[in-house]
């Protein structure tokens, strides 16, 4: 079995855990959060991702001083952008099926694509299950919500009870 170091939290949007390699999630979180940070287009094409794509027309002649918001952007307001965390898992195949089928359960969305839903009702038992396969597995909620929020969205699920 190999052992695999996955980090996992909370996304109050999908009511389901997310579950992402920590390298993964760390450098996920960074590229978002330094695309939230970007305050002109030149920062904003500065930003290296690996595991995000960029949420403009990479092809515009816009000078790089040119403002920008990350969070006016079409892919923002399109729900495109950031990439859900919860949708990870399934579209890296980072669980075998068989294992998928007993942790969570394929959600089909029409237009941001599919993602795993798994209840938090089941934590206990999936990270138990996880850790029979191998896996190694940590909490960490801030950590994942970074991944996939912004701005005043990320403040507001931050400061949640």
């Amino acid at each position: 079995m190999s052992h695999t170091s996955l980090v996992y939290g909370y996304d109050p949007f999908h009511e389901s855990l997310a579950f992402l390699p920590e390298d993964v999630a760390v450098e996920m979180a960074t590229e978002v959060q330094a695309m939230a940070a970007a305050r002109t287009l030149g920062e904003a094409r500065a930003v290296e991702g690996r595991h995000t794509w960029l949420p403009f027309d990479e092809e515009s002649e816009d000078d790089d001083d040119t403002a920008f918001d990350v969070e006016e952007s079409a892919a923002f307001a399109d729900g495109d952008w950031p990439p859900m965390a919860t949708q990870y898992a399934l579209d890296q195949q980072l669980f075998p099926e068989e294992l998928r089928e007993d942790i969570g359960q394929v959600v089909r969305t029409t237009l941001n694509g599919d993602y795993l839903k798994i209840p938090a009702s089941r934590e206990k038992e999936v990270v138990a299950l996880l850790g029979e396969h191998g896996f190694v597995c940590r909490r960490d909620d801030e950590l994942v919500l970074r991944c996939s929020y912004v701005g005043e969205n990320l403040e507001h699920v931050l400061r949640r009870p």
